[in-house]
């Protein structure tokens, strides 16, 4: 199986600059505060985004001209068991403990059309797949 995670940007910001995705300042229940839950187990990115992207820029707030992005998760290390958070998402996964940047590729970067009342998908950019570190630098 493949895992994807839909990121906001200010997410992607800070993995360039700890070289690791973890999310040390969210505590979620029963899990201890270094777990990553919204891993998404799926052979079909495209499902993923269009399922889970809206509620992802709802729970971030969003605003206006702020867009997400899709992360592929390569042969992450550590232990990923099916996510018991109750968050609602099937397909969600809890991964314990930080991922390391040569683990991450950025696939898809998703447009919002975002309103007062409404946010929906304005546009998916397919990306070329690839590390958001060439040599140990961040891109």
């Amino acid at each position: 199986m493949t895992y994807y995670r839909i990121i906001p940007e200010i997410e992607l910001d800070e993995i360039k600059q700890k070289k690791y995705l973890d999310t040390s300042s969210n505590d979620w229940y029963p899990y201890p505060s270094n777990t990553i839950i919204n891993v998404f187990e799926s052979d079909d990115p495209n499902y993923i985004c269009t399922k889970y992207a809206i509620t992802i820029a709802d729970n971030r707030e969003l605003k206006p001209g702020e867009c997400l992005y899709m992360i592929k998760i390569e042969d992450p290390p550590g232990i990923i068991e099916i996510d018991k958070s109750q968050n609602d998402f099937p397909e969600s996964r809890a991964h314990h403990g930080p991922i390391p940047i040569k683990h991450i590729i950025v696939t898809k970067q998703i447009l919002l059309n975002i309103k007062a009342d409404m946010r929906k998908i304005k546009k998916i950019i397919h990306l070329k797949k690839q590390p958001i570190i060439n040599n140990g630098k961040s891109k």
